[in-house]
């Protein structure tokens, strides 16, 4: 009896289904929309959940709500609000609790905010000596670094050289040395320790700025470095390889751009690489599994929904699928391998909800083998583990062709014990693996239970 069940478990094995991963669907996912409606708002990632903050709703004026989203079931929660309105400022994370720093509140704000997501609780912490908006902000060694920005939104021009940091340990701020070039609309990225800012906006009207500067944190000392070759503001900027990529913007002499400048820190050097099909400014752009994502914006004949890669080991952008609008000051945010495009602006001023998922995962590979050992009564079912795969599901049925169904899900370990079975009945089952991107093929295995 055990070696005719032992036949029927091998050539099932041998004839059964099998199939390879396949890669993720080139598609944004319309995921449940925000609470409230905002634009030059911040988001911040603690603990895989996105805190939308602050921002200016379809209203005039700047909210001071937040809402957090759970991408493990697609919601949105309302948590405590700020205890300021505030629009075009910076939030950051450290130590598990986030920062809001600055902005505007109707006026230029020097006001800073603490929120612990254990306690869902906001506290007020020391004022930057400097009120500003439109600035950076960067976490090095367990401090916080403001940089620029614009100090007087009653003046368009008042723009910041200025840096403090703040020591959450003391509540304390501290001047810094000054950029050589006052900046707002400007991009900042660390890189081995050091703080880069790049680009923006100066002083005068209709300027953008082609220059760069990088600080040095220890040595408390700002170095003028090669500048790029198109003057830009409303950029954005990413890390790859050890390389800085300063993508897209906005210049006063060329309009939108959508040229792509890469700068390698080993030999202050500035090298223009392939141009994005669609020009963007005031967009979003994050790096993934080694490749640059581009999208939204304002581009030259109006706001765009557009979306593009680029790989730079061939350095070639492809097109991607769409965002659900065409928006600009939108807001990004990455979960594991998942970029999420969420609200900001169809209108200039009017907040948008919307939020969208690119799943740049791929699906993983089918299980290699599954085997089944007959117990009393249960079959005990074990497989090895597959790259990517996250979790696994069991499924069961009692034909070959029959309907399967799913008796245990999101398993982390690789094997399952079935108790559930009735005495002369036949049972086939297969085992998925699954990740963010999808679920995999199966191989069966047939089992015959006396």
């Amino acid at each position: 009896m055990k070696r005719l069940l032992a036949i029927i478990m091998t050539l099932c094995m041998i004839f059964g289904l099998s199939s390879v991963g396949v890669w993720a669907t080139d598609a944004w996912t319309s995921m449940t929309p925000m609470l409230s409606a905002r634009v030059l708002f911040q988001t911040a990632v603690v603990d895989e959940k996105i805190y939308a903050i602050g921002g200016r709703d379809s209203g005039t004026g700047p909210v001071l709500t937040m809402e957090v989203y759970d991408p493990s079931n697609n919601t949105w929660t309302w948590k405590a609000s700020m205890l300021t309105s505030r629009r075009e400022f910076q939030a950051v994370v450290l130590n598990g609790k986030i920062y809001v720093i600055g902005g505007n509140g109707g006026g230029t704000l020097n006001r800073v905010e603490e929120y612990d997501p254990t306690t869902n609780t906001w506290t007020t912490k020391a004022d930057m000596s400097t009120a500003r908006e439109n600035f950076q902000a960067e976490v090095i060694d367990g401090k916080i670094y403001v940089i620029g920005g614009n100090g007087n939104r009653g003046n368009s021009f008042a723009t910041l050289s200025s840096v403090e940091v703040y020591d959450p340990t003391t509540n304390t701020w501290t001047t810094k040395a000054s950029m050589s070039t006052g900046r707002e609309f400007f991009q900042t990225t660390v890189l081995d320790g050091k703080i880069y800012a790049i680009g923006g906006s100066g002083a005068s009207s209709s300027t953008s700025i082609a220059s760069a500067e990088v600080y040095d944190p220890t040595a408390n000392t700002w170095t003028v470095l090669a500048s790029m070759s198109n003057a830009r503001m409303n950029l954005k900027t990413v890390i790859l390889d050890g390389k800085i990529y300063a993508i897209g913007g906005y210049n006063f002499g060329l309009g939108h751009l959508n040229s792509l400048e890469m700068y390698d820190p080993a030999t202050n050097t500035w090298t223009t690489k392939a141009s994005m099909s669609t020009p963007r400014y005031a967009h979003q752009a994050v790096t993934v599994n080694g490749q640059i994502y581009a999208f939204g914006g304002a581009s030259t004949s109006g706001l765009t929904n557009t979306a593009e890669k680029y790989d730079s080991s061939t350095n070639t952008w492809a097109t991607i699928a769409s965002i659900s609008e065409a928006k600009y000051f939108l807001e990004s945010a990455v979960v594991g391998n998942d970029i999420y495009a969420l609200g900001g602006s169809n209108v200039y001023s009017t907040g948008r909800n919307t939020v969208d998922k690119y799943a740049t995962d791929t699906a993983p590979s089918s299980i290699t083998s599954l085997t089944a050992t007959i117990n009393n009564d249960s079959v005990s079912l074990a497989w090895p583990s597959v790259t990517g795969a996250t979790c696994y599901n069991v499924k069961r049925a009692t034909s070959l062709d029959g309907a399967y169904t799913t008796i245990s899900t999101g398993m982390t370990n690789t094997t399952y014990t079935d108790s559930s079975i009735t005495s002369g009945t036949t049972y086939y089952y297969n085992v998925t693996a699954v990740n963010s991107a999808g679920e995999s093929g199966f191989r069966i295995t047939a089992v015959v239970y006396f």
